[in-house]
């Protein structure tokens, strides 16, 4: 679609697009880890309570 995220949101503004996932990969962007992510990663959001929301 294009080098530029805009360049991407263009794409689909015009062509009517609804992706329901869209990736975008930065040509500038550096590579992460496993063990980096895993650090990142704040799972104590992803609980059981979470999920079994009544409006789930």
């Amino acid at each position: 679609i294009g080098p530029k995220w805009k360049d991407v949101v263009s794409r689909c503004i015009k062509g009517h697009y609804q992706p329901l996932l869209l990736l975008y990969a930065d040509p500038r962007g550096t590579p992460v880890s496993a063990q980096d992510l895993a650090s990142r990663l704040d799972l104590h959001h992803y609980t059981k309570a979470y999920y079994d929301s009544e409006d789930s």
